[in-house]
């Protein structure tokens, strides 16, 4: 389940506040822009775990299919997980 623009918005607004208040943060295009910035950060980075998500699972299929019979026994959830992990360290992508 993906979050909804509203939700990624609300997370970006607090943020924003967040920075204002909290660490001193002064920008001269005001709030707005700044939570703008941080929203299309966020939408870009659960773009990325998308992909990364159906490449893991494109993977882990051609992994199955080279196992055959071999590959019953496997938890795939584990298996999917393992190959997204190591495709997001060779991407230098943060999960």
């Amino acid at each position: 389940m993906g979050l909804r623009r509203q939700h990624i918005h609300g997370v970006a607004r607090a943020i924003a506040k967040a920075l204002q208040a909290e660490a001193g943060l002064r920008c001269t295009g005001g709030l707005g822009e700044i939570e703008t910035c941080i929203a299309a950060t966020i939408h870009a980075d659960l773009a990325a775990e998308r992909t990364l998500n159906d490449e893991a699972d494109k993977l882990l299929d051609k992994q199955l299919r080279l196992l055959g019979a071999a590959g019953r026994d496997l938890d795939l959830e584990k298996a999917r997980q393992l190959i997204k992990k190591e495709l997001a360290k060779q991407r230098g992508f943060v999960l």
